[in-house]
């Protein structure tokens, strides 16, 4: 029963999955990262550009591991259905 409620939960998550405004920002910040310019929207910017720091991280860690791979927007969703599967 556990098993039928967990695949109807991802087969919902993945027919309605959507990336959402603060998703982007998130994007914006992991590319100037691996740019070069730091934690930033903008360079240049000195300002906390990112909504979700603990999000942020994970979407660091899965860029640098594997963004050669999979672009960062199919990394967020993969994952995010990932981790609610598992909570």
């Amino acid at each position: 029963m556990l098993a039928l409620a967990l695949l109807v939960l991802v087969a919902g998550a993945w027919s309605h999955r959507l990336v959402h405004d603060d998703a982007f920002i998130n994007f914006r910040v992991v590319d100037q990262v691996f740019a070069g310019h730091g934690l930033v929207f903008n360079q240049g910017e000195r300002v906390e550009a990112f909504p979700s720091p603990l999000w942020l991280g994970i979407l660091l860690v899965l860029q640098g591991t594997l963004g050669s791979i999979v672009s960062i927007e199919w990394l967020a969703l993969g994952t995010g259905i990932a981790l609610t599967a598992a909570a």
